[in-house]
């Protein structure tokens, strides 16, 4: 008696499959679009972001500039000051690649 439970229950089995994969590929199709646009808007973010230091960064070059009464003082001033940061960057990235 047992088997007829089990063919039942193999064949509603078979029923639902296709359509259980066919939601999976769904759902993880919306999950995928959803990740592009989360991707495309923290591009844009990251360069509004790096369009803004860059023009904080003249601002500062030319304000140095104009308190030094020489122009070549600030963009060097700044030009040093952002190679200080990106070598103690580096410096501590290195580092925790080590540990």
């Amino acid at each position: 008696m047992e088997e007829p439970e089990l063919s039942k229950a193999v064949s509603l089995l078979a029923h639902d499959v296709p359509t259980l994969v066919r939601e999976g590929v769904n759902v993880a199709r919306l999950e995928a679009r959803a990740a592009g646009t989360r991707a495309g808007v923290l591009t844009a973010s990251a360069y509004l972001a790096m369009v803004g230091v860059l023009l904080a960064c003249t601002g500062v070059a030319f304000l140095i500039s104009e308190t030094l009464e020489r122009a070549w003082a600030g963009p060097l001033i700044v030009g040093a000051a952002l190679v200080a940061v990106a070598a103690a960057t580096t410096a501590l990235a290195l580092l925790q690649r080590r540990t």
